[in-house]
């Protein structure tokens, strides 16, 4: 019995006090800041989309760098990669800051005609 008595405080055990506290973020008060922050990571990630888009008169590897640089300048363009030999740019994207019709837009003001998009997809 006395060993129980070691590990309490007024009577609660030293666990269940450390937990509670850490519950209503007394013990980290970033605690709550940090659980946000990882809300909003997830929400970011779940927004987050691919899409593949043809692309033609791309005769070249500097045809391919100049739309790799173009797309991934866009704000909202996490990933590029363009294949010159499929003919087409595969673009991982955040939905909320841009459109497929706007990437395709861009590539076109480059001199390249696009095509349809294929499927977006979430990722």
């Amino acid at each position: 019995m006395k060993a129980i008595h070691e590990f309490s405080v007024k009577g609660m055990p030293k666990l269940l006090l450390l937990f509670s506290l850490s519950v209503v973020g007394l013990i980290t008060p970033s605690c709550g800041q940090d659980t946000k922050k990882e809300a909003q990571g997830v929400a970011r990630e779940a927004s987050l989309k691919k899409v593949t888009v043809p692309v033609e008169g791309m005769s070249c590897s500097s045809c391919v760098s100049t739309v790799k640089k173009t797309v991934k300048a866009l704000n909202g363009v996490q990933n590029v990669e363009v294949s010159l030999e499929k003919r087409e740019a595969t673009i991982t994207f955040t939905d909320e800051k841009i459109s497929t019709g706007q990437i395709s837009k861009a590539i076109s003001d480059k001199g390249y005609k696009t095509g349809k998009a294929a499927e977006v997809k979430s990722l």
